[in-house]
């Protein structure tokens, strides 16, 4: 498994680094028809394997740097794998992305005219937006939600907690 501080904890970018460029006007149209199969074997060299365990027990089907909130589908420290993984697999959302090699299987339920005039930055922020198309157009829901066992600002190292007070 790769992990990064990232995917984890809120990390603020270093004072030296470069400023991240992403277009902000790039249509969900677009993102879509480049997006990989998130949802394949594997992801790619960066990210593996292609669910995501966050600290607070919450699991994701999705192990991107910045993984929409409605792909948690319960939490391991909570619940049993066994039903964590099976509310996954019942996912309309899921099995229609899985079935048609990524978010570009979404162009038969989210209208062209929505994807082609909506923007947004990353191919994150696009699913984020897809999801709720998706489940306003079909009646599902997506994702489920619990509490986390140890709370995330707990967590959190001084220096880190205070910011994420402020």
């Amino acid at each position: 498994m790769h992990s990064t501080l990232r995917v984890y904890l809120a990390n603020d970018r270093l004072d030296e680094q470069a400023p991240v460029n992403r277009p902000g006007l790039t249509p969900v149209a677009k993102w879509m028809d480049r997006c990989f199969d998130c949802f394949a074997l594997t992801v790619g060299a960066y990210i593996l394997p292609t669910s995501l365990l966050k600290e607070h027990g919450a699991w994701y089907t999705c192990a991107a740097f910045n993984v929409p909130e409605k792909l948690a589908f319960g939490n391991l420290l909570r619940e049993r794998a066994t039903d964590v993984i099976a509310r996954a697999n019942s996912s309309a959302y899921v099995a229609r992305v899985r079935a048609g090699g990524g978010l570009k299987a979404l162009h038969d339920v989210v209208p062209r005219s929505y994807t082609e005039q909506t923007t947004c930055t990353s191919f994150c922020d696009s699913c984020t937006l897809l999801i709720d198309r998706h489940d306003a157009a079909t009646g599902a829901t997506t994702g489920h939600r619990t509490d986390p066992v140890i709370p995330v600002a707990s967590l959190l190292s001084r220096t880190n907690a205070a910011r994420a007070v402020r």
